[in-house]
């Protein structure tokens, strides 16, 4: 089983040495493997407990935490670095909503639209709205994440078309 908690390195450290505080852990790991980060983001770093693929300090297995309005997600730093333009993807725009006390990206918005934002990353590029979520509230949360202006005309195309038949 592989396991992975976020952690956090204060600036006064300056990178020589790892203080971390553990948000997450898991019953079944006996012992943790420390990676530090020493790219120029975040004093975000990675823990990974347990054996499996990936070796300690692979990229594609770092994880970040997003915390939407109190929602908390998770997802991999690779998936949302696909996208380096967005505000998600690009590090120096990203770090405007880092909370280094609880060691996550903070965003105070639209908890429900989020699920839709997450998933644009992990499908590389597909954009849906929720049904629950109003046409206007999900357009201005696509505009705050700086979605690529494909994913929004694509969307805009479709949510014309079902306008459309609804109203025939």
């Amino acid at each position: 089983m592989i396991s992975y908690s976020i952690v956090r390195s204060t600036a006064s450290e300056k990178g020589h040495s790892l203080s971390a505080e553990v948000e997450e852990t898991s019953k079944a790991l006996d012992t943790f493997s420390l990676y530090r980060d020493d790219s120029p983001r975040s004093g975000a770093s990675l823990v990974r407990g347990g054996g499996g693929g990936g070796g300690v300090g692979s990229r594609g297995a770092e994880r970040i935490a997003i915390n939407v309005s109190g929602l908390r997600f998770e997802t991999q730093l690779s998936t949302i670095e696909r996208f380096g333009e967005t505000l998600l993807g690009d590090p120096r725009k990203r770090d405007r909503y880092f909370d280094a006390s609880r060691n996550e990206y903070f965003f105070d918005r639209n908890r429900p639209s989020f699920d839709a934002i997450l998933y644009y990353y992990q499908s590389r590029g597909r954009l849906r709205r929720p049904v629950n979520v109003p046409v206007d509230v999900f357009t201005d949360e696509v505009r705050f994440y700086e979605l690529d202006e494909e994913a929004i005309e694509q969307y805009m195309q479709v949510t014309r078309r079902t306008f459309e038949r609804h109203i025939r």
